[in-house]
């Protein structure tokens, strides 16, 4: 899967992130307009999501810094 699109979800976290991790091949995650508060679920590893080049955390809860895993990532675009 390269795409995986969940706008107005209310998705408040995820339960397994371990399992969203493993899409290896995932190049662009939309999240936009969700309930998610804490973007430090998507720091499951070093090695986690290493073709994402797009993530849309637009409109949603979040409070805080934006945590070191996707400010280092070295393909995170957007």
């Amino acid at each position: 899967m390269k795409e995986l699109e969940l706008p107005e979800n209310n998705i408040k976290g995820f339960t397994s992130p371990h399992e969203l991790g493993e899409l290896e091949h995932l190049q662009r995650l939309d999240l936009h307009d969700n309930l998610i508060e804490d973007a430090s679920d998507f720091c499951w590893s070093k090695r986690a999501l290493p073709s994402l080049y797009h993530l849309d955390l637009s409109v949603n809860n979040l409070t805080g810094f934006i945590p070191e895993c996707l400010c280092h990532s070295l393909s995170l675009r957007h």
